[in-house]
């Protein structure tokens, strides 16, 4: 905690800070953060939090994150972030029915 703010808020705070006056037609900054899809009340509450912060969420599929726990990573227009499944890729091949 940092007064009343853990270090991932403070921490998101000063990316939108920092990408202030980086802003693009899409309302995005050159800043990013990531943010784990295994916390979804986080991800959502960080997306209102940092509307221009662009977001990479690992954590999907293999790791416990599902569809329900990434939808709060978007904004209205299904914008603001990059799914990352690495594992789900890189393994895919493994998978019975692929072999």
């Amino acid at each position: 905690m940092l007064g009343d703010k853990t270090v991932y808020e403070t921490m998101g705070e000063m990316c939108e800070n920092w990408g202030k006056d980086s802003i693009t037609d899409y309302g995005y900054s050159c800043v990013g953060a990531v943010v784990g899809a295994t916390y979804p009340k986080q991800l959502s509450s960080l997306r209102k939090e940092l509307p221009h912060t662009f977001f990479l969420v690992p954590g999907y599929g293999a790791q416990g994150g599902a569809a329900k726990d990434i939808a709060g990573a978007f904004d209205e227009n299904g914008r603001g972030a990059v799914i990352n499944s690495s594992r789900g890729i890189m393994c895919a091949y493994k998978k019975r029915r692929l072999r």
